[in-house]
């Protein structure tokens, strides 16, 4: 069972993930710390913790927010992660076992589905699409690297969500997510990873939307 501070940090990483936090976003200090009975002191720990992670920035007279990037920050962190999801995929290509296989091609159809139908709204898909992403990396079967991805990209969600709000961004997105797999199943290594960065990787364009 999480103790309260845990809790207050899931909370606040969990909201930066579905967008209830967003990139500059003030968080109110006082309504957390009575929401989750914390005095001052651990509320600042658990803020210095996200802090560290990259998740908030407090300022002096600005108070605590969610962690805003400007464009060279922003297109620097994406190409990390980039290399570090082809990486990903790199090691999927070698390692995914048949049912990971079975499993990653459900994700797959799931994307190509909401593409072909039309399905719901934008933020719908970007969850589908975070599950090929989580089911690739499972794959790799390196569980250092799965923890580095996943801290990373908690950090650009708000971006990549941005990334999905037009359909011709997600109609590329679930081509790109068959040529992935494709690619992994047949165990190219190398066309594994360099197909992963360039689905990863903000084109300029996008990068200016976001």
């Amino acid at each position: 069972m999480l103790n309260k501070k845990q809790a207050l940090k899931q909370r606040i990483v969990e909201e930066i993930r579905t967008g209830l936090l967003s990139p500059g976003q003030l968080l109110d200090e006082a309504s957390l710390g009575a929401e989750f009975k914390l005095s001052p002191t651990p509320i600042r720990e658990v803020i210095l913790a996200l802090e560290n992670e990259g998740l908030l920035v407090k300022k002096p007279r600005s108070g605590v927010r969610v962690k805003e990037f400007d464009i060279e920050e922003l297109l620097g962190t994406v190409e990390l992660h980039a290399e570090l999801e082809g990486i990903g995929a790199k090691y999927a290509a070698q390692r995914i076992t048949q049912k990971q296989g079975v499993d990653l091609e459900q994700t797959v159809i799931a994307c190509e589905k909401f593409v072909e139908e039309k399905l719901a709204t934008s933020g719908d898909y970007y969850s589908l699409n975070l599950d090929f992403h989580l089911t690739l990396y499972k794959a790799s079967g390196n569980q250092t690297l799965q923890e580095q991805i996943s801290r990373s990209g908690t950090r650009l969600i708000p971006y990549f969500r941005a990334r999905h709000q037009l359909r011709d961004s997600l109609v590329r997105s679930a081509k790109e997510h068959r040529d992935i797999l494709s690619a992994v199943l047949d165990g190219n290594r190398v066309l594994s990873q360099e197909l992963m960065f360039k689905h990863v990787m903000l084109t300029n364009d996008i990068a200016l939307d976001v």
